[in-house]
């Protein structure tokens, strides 16, 4: 009897428990919460705990060292801009973006491409990134992201923030 009904409850909860998103959901839920936050530069350690669902551990520390890194900037170079403190991280965009699109992904592969595509002044620009995934604690995870358009100083979102600061 005990058996038979701890095998119902394990079903029951299985059944109960909604499958984990694939990482094209994922992506998606990323940036339309990072676009509702209207966020410039590097994200301050509240808004990166707003975001921390769907950024990789390693990720957020790797953040966590940037924001470190620019407030050493900030205090050692009053008079000179600090790095990560202005414009969009999260595309090769400065401005950012107006509307994305995730496209689909072969089911074996961890980097999707996104199209983006941003409207000013009756102008639109578009372009592609590509945002590398990875599975952590059974859910897809934003990794690192490459850019395509050459706005940004670096190649990806983790070689800018592993970069040298302010470097003196």
């Amino acid at each position: 009897m005990t058996r038979s009904l701890l095998l119902m409850v394990t079903v029951g909860l299985c059944l109960a428990t909604p499958p984990a998103a694939g990482p094209e959901t994922t992506l998606a839920e990323f940036y339309q919460r990072y676009q509702t936050m209207k966020l410039s530069g590097l994200p301050g350690a509240k808004d990166t705990q707003q975001l921390a669902p769907w950024l990789s551990g390693s990720l957020r520390q790797l953040m966590a060292k940037a924001r470190a890194e620019q407030a050493r900037c900030i205090k050692a170079f009053k008079d000179e801009k600090p790095p990560w403190i202005e414009g969009d991280l999260f595309t090769s965009n400065f401005e950012g973006f107006t509307t994305f699109r995730v496209n689909s992904a072969d089911a074996r592969s961890t980097r999707l491409t996104l199209e983006f595509a941003y409207v000013a002044k009756g102008q639109t620009f578009a372009w592609r990134d590509d945002v590398e995934m990875v599975r952590e604690g059974g859910a897809w995870k934003l990794n690192d992201i490459f850019f395509r358009h050459s706005a940004q100083p670096s190649q990806s979102l983790r070689a800018g923030l592993a970069g040298p600061g302010c470097s003196r």
